[in-house]
């Protein structure tokens, strides 16, 4: 691996508790660029707040969850759909992609299930609106995880546990490798898709897991 490869900037707009998520992706997109092992291809992340500037130099993509309003139960939705399209509108028009992470909708907490799995969906929904109406992608974590289920993967929506993390960063960066186009050349990017995998990356990283748990 050449030492003189540019770093590919990220920023991440995402809740405390999913840095790991965010750093897992970063590490697996790494070693998919790279060989497979390490040193990979260099990766910056730049954690900021979801409304601060964002950083002067352009990102290969803004990840944005909208995980850190899943708390907000009891508030008017309106105003949150309404600040998220703000901000997205606002990304887009400085000129860089946008991937939003949608929400895991189990709920683990019986007491708490049928308003939060409410407000999970509506949240979800707003993803897909965002994305019709700006362009920016969609990463579907919701998917991802159902295809193994909650109890398997020992999470539920705030997506807690290595298990977990792994499979979100899977996701990420399948969608992540959409985005390099002008940054990566197209035949790295081809070679890295194949590394992360689709369905079959996620049955050996079941596999991994479940035999590690036997």
């Amino acid at each position: 691996m050449p030492p003189d490869l540019p770093p590919l900037p990220l920023t991440a707009v995402v809740s405390e508790g999913e840095r790991d998520l965010i750093l897992a992706a970063a590490n697996r997109l790494s070693l998919c660029l790279g060989e497979g092992s390490p040193p990979g291809w260099p990766i910056r992340i730049r954690f900021v707040a979801a409304d601060t500037p964002l950083p002067p130099d352009p990102a290969v993509a803004i990840l944005a969850s909208l995980a850190m309003e899943a708390t907000r139960t009891g508030d008017p939705f309106a105003p949150i759909a309404a600040g998220w399209r703000e901000r997205v509108i606002r990304w887009r028009a400085a000129g860089q992609p946008v991937l939003l992470l949608n929400l895991f909708r189990y709920v683990a907490d019986a007491g708490a299930r049928p308003a939060l799995a409410t407000h999970l969906c509506r949240l979800n929904v707003l993803a897909i609106d965002l994305s019709r109406e700006t362009g920016a992608g969609v990463i579907d974590i919701d998917r991802a995880f159902a295809l193994i289920g909650g109890r398997t993967l020992g999470t539920d929506h705030r997506c807690r546990g290595t298990f977990a993390v792994e499979v979100a960063a899977q996701a990420i960066v399948s969608a992540l490798l959409g985005c390099l186009d002008g940054h990566v050349p197209a035949e790295r990017v081809e070679a890295a898709a194949r590394r992360n995998g689709g369905r079959e990356a996620l049955a050996e990283i079941v596999a991994r897991h479940m035999g590690a748990a036997a």
